[in-house]
């Protein structure tokens, strides 16, 4: 453990930097979303949690993964434990030992608070697995990346949260407080991690010196920020945004002049259609004395389109919603799981059964099956695989090279893997060893490592015209 923990600290520090980068970038955002949708005093998720999540989620995909666990049970594994995460955080929130029961209430009775944070949760989940399922998490200019991020993102909420004031702005902006020298603070630091880490890569060894530099530069520069700050006095912020302030109104306002001269000529144009329906409906009805003769006022809309559903269907259209929603937060789990590649493709390959979609492969096998039952009905013998077909992707090129070999007296076993049926191929065809080889690996990446480019799909197709060149020769020769 103690050797580990040596070798890995500077991964330690920059997973948790990121994480702390991240989330305070993110905080005021929390707030400022809070008040669009309404409650601007609500309580937003913990940025601790928050941030605890992603390292979670990051170090847990690492462990799994390159550890060479089961893609499968990795992938339970982490909805396990994001579940386990989301049912402590409740618990820590006030819940107690009643989270679990809590989270099912809050479910079905619509609580805004439990789906924001799972809504969270599912993000920090998704964001520390997309970098842990990454051969390489932090590449010499992500870190910089990070720092420019954050900045940039709190530049903009600042800006947003004086421009709109009330609760959800001041609380924006206290955030804002905190967030600030945390993300330069440490994104300075995870830039001199991020280098300390290369020059660790480079020569075998290193030190702190990137690191004590960095975060002695990022303290530094906040101290000079904050002497600065209480220098000018606590009006300079709104005399420095004022410039921005009147420029977003002015944007504003522009939008909205727009917004009202589109619907109001939309609304001019469909006028005569309207009154064309109404006419043919036999409808005379005239608008009353002070009444103008356009749409209801939104709040009235809605609750006319709110009532002409039945209450079963609406109450099914959101139960819909909701399960889409879980859908694709655990689709993208799941997808990030699976890009997980190999630090070297041209080491052996370790195989894992497990299915995977291909639409080319399927459609193929779905006209091949096509193809048997006209044959069957013709007279001709049934299964017939059509092997003038050009392939269209790597799996298929590798499905005509087995229905090849089967025809000529060397199928491929049930319990056999790509690698040992190529061996076995090769010593029955000698002159087919290259392009043989070529194809089983790129079949073996296309299937199990879901990695196919063009240039594959061409090297397969010539491979495959080899083997059929070679392997056809050989029977002509035989008979």
């Amino acid at each position: 453990m103690s050797a580990w923990l040596r070798s890995a600290w500077v991964d330690l520090l920059l997973s948790a930097l990121v994480a702390a980068v991240e989330v305070a970038a993110i905080a005021p955002w929390l707030h400022l979303l809070a008040g669009m949708l309404g409650h601007p005093g609500a309580t937003v998720p913990a940025p601790l949690g928050i941030a605890l999540a992603g390292l979670v989620a990051f170090w847990s995909a690492r462990g799994f993964l390159v550890s060479g666990w089961d893609i499968a049970a990795a992938r339970l594994l982490s909805l396990g434990l994001w579940l386990a995460l989301v049912i402590v955080w409740l618990g820590l929130a006030g819940a107690g030992l009643a989270a679990p029961l809590t989270l099912i209430d809050g479910l079905v009775s619509r609580d805004g608070a439990v789906y924001a944070l799972l809504a969270v949760a599912g993000l920090a989940w998704w964001r520390g697995i997309a970098l842990g399922v990454h051969p390489d998490p932090f590449p010499p200019g992500s870190a910089r990346g990070l720092l420019e991020r954050g900045v940039a993102l709190l530049a903009v909420a600042l800006i947003v949260a004086a421009a709109t004031g009330g609760e959800a702005g001041r609380n924006a902006l206290a955030a804002a407080a905190t967030a600030v020298p945390v993300v330069l603070i440490g994104g300075l630091v995870a830039v001199a991690a991020a280098q300390e880490r290369v020059v660790r890569a480079r020569v075998r060894e290193g030190g702190a010196g990137w690191i004590g530099a960095g975060a002695a530069l990022a303290v530094g520069i906040v101290l000079l920020a904050l002497l600065l700050a209480g220098v000018a006095g606590p009006d300079v912020w709104r005399q420095v945004l004022r410039p921005f302030l009147l420029v977003f109104e002015a944007l504003a306002t522009g939008l909205i002049w727009v917004m009202t001269a589109v619907a109001y000529l939309f609304f001019l144009a469909l006028t005569p259609l309207i009154w064309l329906v109404r006419a043919l409906a036999g409808e005379r009805e005239q608008p009353q004395e002070g009444q103008s003769p356009g749409p209801p006022p939104l709040p009235e809309f809605q609750e006319q389109a709110r009532n002409a559903l039945p209450a079963f269907i609406g109450t099914a259209l959101e139960i819909l919603l909701i399960a889409g929603a879980i859908a694709v937060g655990v689709w993208l789990v799941l997808r990030t799981l699976r890009r997980f590649r190999p630090e070297r493709t041209d080491q052996a390959l370790d195989e894992v059964r497990e299915s995977v979609w291909s639409r080319e492969l399927a459609l193929a096998q779905l006209r091949g099956w096509l193809q048997g039952l006209s044959a069957g009905r013709g007279g001709r013998r049934a299964g017939h695989y059509d092997l003038d077909t050009p392939p269209t992707s790597v799996r298929e090129a590798y499905r005509h090279l087995l229905v090849l070999a089967a025809r000529a007296g060397l199928p491929r076993r049930p319990t056999e893997s790509p690698s040992d049926y190529a061996a076995r191929a090769a010593e029955a065809w000698p002159s087919a060893g290259e392009p043989l080889a070529d194809l089983t690996q790129r079949y073996q990446l296309a299937r199990y490592a879901d990695h196919e480019t063009p240039t594959d799909l061409t090297h397969a197709r010539a491979a495959w015209e080899a083997l059929r060149e070679r392997v056809g020769r050989r029977d002509d020769a035989d008979e």
